[in-house]
């Protein structure tokens, strides 16, 4: 897509990077971030829906702020109190005007009263028109056709985005040698090999054993890792979605 050209709705805040969709959207300063991979989601398409599941629930709620909402924050330059209501100074420095201000869309709304014809009363009839002006402020403060969702809408089900074909702990690596994700060798200074490693995070802890060349053997010490790391995975619950994991390698690498 040119630079600077607007998503489609489908795609609204949505972008491909690498091999996963990555979901950003902002609200009052505050950013909602979400990555879909391809691998843990089973294919582009299906990672795809989540990330649009996901998008969609979070608009719903998180909806932009109300115009109106936006129109009555006070900038850090505003010295009357409100917002959209600024004195204009004579030449000897005193109030000469009252002004109420406000932009709607393409128009801009703008009365002012003479503190020389009101006097005292010229600030405060300019705030009752800025309030006027209010009235007339309709809608969110959209940038996007997409962001239009009505907050009240049905909740998107959950599952939709968090269903994965297999967990992150079950991706196999590109550098990874042994085909089994979680399983790795570590070597020595000089470059030989020195134990191979099953380690496996859940629920922010790690479970890690490691296996001695010298001791084992090299293939031993291998297949002893690939069997610990099988191990591990049924302690965590990963074992009974583990075959699909070596699938999804096989059938990306029989597409490379």
């Amino acid at each position: 897509m040119p630079k600077g050209a607007r998503n489609s709705d489908a795609m609204y805040g949505i972008s491909h990077v690498d091999t996963k969709w990555v979901v950003i959207l902002r609200r009052n300063k505050q950013q909602f971030s979400k990555s879909f991979s391809h691998i843990t989601y089973g294919s582009p398409e299906a990672a795809l829906a989540a990330a649009r599941a996901w998008r969609d629930e979070t608009v719903r709620l998180h909806p932009p702020a109300l115009k109106r909402e936006r129109s009555e924050r006070i900038i850090s330059t505003n010295k009357s109190g409100v917002a959209g209501v600024r004195c204009r100074l004579g030449p000897d420095g005193k109030p000469q005007l009252w002004m109420a201000q406000t932009r709607i869309g393409s128009q801009t709304l703008l009365k002012s009263f003479s503190v020389g014809r009101y006097g005292k009363q010229a600030k405060l009839l300019a705030i009752a028109e800025r309030q006027k002006h209010l009235d007339l402020v309709k809608g969110r403060a959209s940038r996007h056709p997409a962001d239009n969702v009505d907050p009240t809408a049905p909740p998107v089900p959950p599952e939709l985005w968090l269903t994965k074909r297999i967990t992150k702990a079950e991706v196999v690596r590109r550098n990874n040698k042994t085909g089994m994700p979680g399983v790795f060798c570590r070597s020595d200074s000089d470059g030989q090999p020195r134990a191979w490693i099953a380690r496996t995070r859940s629920n922010g802890e790690t479970i890690y054993k490691e296996f001695l060349v010298k001791e084992h053997g090299g293939q031993l010490a291998r297949e002893l890792a690939i069997a610990e790391r099988r191990k591990q995975l049924e302690q965590t619950g990963h074992f009974a979605q583990m075959h699909r994991a070596e699938e999804t390698v096989r059938d990306s690498r029989t597409a490379a």
